[in-house]
């Protein structure tokens, strides 16, 4: 028994630790783009698919910064690429960390997610584009088109939902079962006294005696009265025949 309780109480803590843990925080990866960039379009096609990719979702949020309009924008871009040693000579223009890659093509999609994967787990890593932005003044205005599906997200919260009942009734359950062996522990049945118990008995069988000694001393009575009525008869019968 109790190793059953043990591996249920094991099940519960294995769905809510996931919960209850907090996951590495979601990284920003940045793209500066033009307002009528079809590059930029594609780009930001493959970062949307990315966001709804349950395995990408919550490691990065995507900041847009438009270039072509917007100066403070463009000035901030171009700070970034001379930080790190480069040009910002097209758009789109994307920076992972310190990351980068100029223009889009979809043979750059597995080296964007394995830098984002990077970017993601490495807990020291610096957003080369934030630190230059926080370093001066940067008069920009980000952009955030990018929306992750709604009905994928509450089925997600649904299914999250779901495994965090099943696993707050399993804790109910084990903490159930643990009282109830606590409460048989400290629980003890009536016994019987044994001394008590002999004391009734032999009580009650001198009274059973008592019982029949009176009925034999009443019977006695009865015989001995009637024996003593038939003698007086028989004296009586007596004298009459001697008169």
């Amino acid at each position: 028994m109790k190793k059953i309780k043990l591996l249920l109480l094991l099940a519960v803590v294995g769905f809510i630790l996931p919960f209850g843990v907090d996951a590495a925080s979601k990284k920003n990866v940045y793209i500066f783009k033009g307002a009528t960039c079809g590059f930029c379009k594609k780009a930001l096609e493959f970062f949307q698919n990315l966001i709804n990719d349950k395995n990408y979702a919550d490691k990065f949020d995507l900041i847009e910064y438009e270039v072509w309009n917007n100066e403070e924008n463009s000035k901030l871009g171009k700070a970034v690429a001379e930080e790190l040693e480069e040009e910002m000579d097209g758009v789109p223009y994307i920076v992972i960390g310190d990351v980068t890659f100029s223009g889009y093509t979809t043979s750059y999609d597995d080296q964007i997610k394995e830098a984002i994967n990077n970017f993601y787990e490495d807990d020291e890593a610096v957003s080369v584009v934030e630190t230059v932005r926080d370093s001066g003044e940067y008069n920009v205005t980000p952009e955030y088109t990018l929306v992750k599906n709604e009905n994928k997200g509450n089925a997600d919260a649904i299914i999250a939902i779901v495994i965090i009942v099943i696993a707050i009734g399993g804790f109910g359950y084990v903490v159930y079962l643990s009282r109830k062996d606590n409460t048989s522990k400290y629980y003890e049945k009536p016994v019987k006294n044994e001394k008590v118990e002999e004391i009734k008995e032999e009580e009650k069988v001198p009274e059973k005696k008592t019982t029949s000694a009176k009925k034999t001393t009443s019977a006695k009575k009865t015989s001995s009265s009637k024996k003593t009525t038939t003698k007086k008869t028989n004296s009586k019968k007596t004298t009459t025949k001697k008169k």
